[in-house]
């Protein structure tokens, strides 16, 4: 059983109080451990603003005239660990994301990934742009 360290759960604040308490069930019974990333929790317009003049492009949300769910509390990005390291890998992720989508089902909870962001049964290949590290859900 893994838990969140202080920097992930001080990350936290701000977000839907259903995304917390999916969070804390899903660090407990998930194979993989993961932590909430960098600018990953709750974003004011200005933090979504300064990561959408990033350049690569981490989102194509501007905060302003497009704004993030992270911005509502209802999004989160995740970062996979092993052994303790981040491992931001195509393939972590996918592990990651069946394991949230197993625990969201047994909670009631819609998820959305940025890895699949129509929701069909197609992943990552079939959008303009993915955002693995991007989960959210839908009240």
């Amino acid at each position: 059983m893994f838990k969140f360290g202080k920097a992930s759960r001080r990350r936290m604040e701000g977000l839907h109080p259903r995304l917390v308490e999916f969070l804390e069930a899903a660090i407990k019974y998930t194979p993989i451990d993961f932590g909430i990333a960098w600018m990953g929790g709750f974003r004011t317009a200005e933090d979504q603003n300064e990561l959408f003049k990033k350049v690569p492009k981490v989102t194509t949300k501007d905060g302003y005239k497009r704004k993030s769910k992270h911005q509502s509390g209802l999004a989160v990005d995740l970062m996979p660990y092993v052994n303790g390291k981040s491992t931001p890998s195509k393939e972590n992720y996918l592990f990651l994301a069946g394991a949230l989508f197993a625990i969201a089902q047994d909670m009631h909870i819609n998820l959305r990934w940025g890895g699949n962001w129509d929701m069909d049964e197609e992943l990552l290949v079939d959008q303009g742009f993915n955002d693995l590290p991007h989960f959210e859900i839908i009240l």
